[in-house]
C-alpha cells in the first residue's frame, strides 16, 4: 500500500493527476477499510449499494487483476470513492436520492 501511495504523491507532484485524487485515495481506502472491518454500519447504506453494484458492472479483466487496466486505479479500494473510474470501469458515486431514483427505473 505505502509502494502505491508514493507512486501516486509523484504523479500528483509531477502533475500528472489531480491533487483532488489525494483525496479520492484516502476517501476510497478508508470506506473499504471499514466495509471489511465489523464497523461495516458506519458506510451508509447507498455508497455500500452502489460499491457491490459498481463491482459487478465494472470490466472484469480490471477487477480480476486488481487495477484498472487504463488508469491503473486501484480496485476495490478506490470503487468506494466518489469519483467515476479514468478508464470508465464504473460511473461517479450518486447521491442517496440520485441512487433511490436509479434503482427505481432499473426495475421497472
Amino acid at each position: 500500500m505505502w509502494k502505491k501511495i508514493i507512486t501516486s504523491l509523484k504523479s500528483i507532484i509531477k502533475g500528472e493527476r489531480k491533487t483532488i485524487d489525494i483525496w479520492y485515495f484516502i476517501q476510497g481506502h478508508t470506506r473499504e477499510y471499514i466495509y471489511y472491518s465489523k464497523c461495516r454500519f458506519l458506510i451508509r447504506k447507498h455508497i455500500q449499494e452502489q460499491f457491490e453494484w459498481r463491482l459487478e458492472v465494472m470490466d472484469k479483466v480490471c477487477y480480476s487483476s486488481g487495477q484498472c487496466k487504463i488508469c491503473e486505479c486501484s480496485i476495490p479500494a478506490l470503487t468506494f470513492c466518489n469519483k467515476q473510474c479514468e478508464g470508465k470501469c464504473y460511473y461517479p458515486m450518486m447521491t442517496k436520492k440520485q441512487w433511490i431514483d436509479y434503482k427505481t427505473q432499473i426495475m421497472k
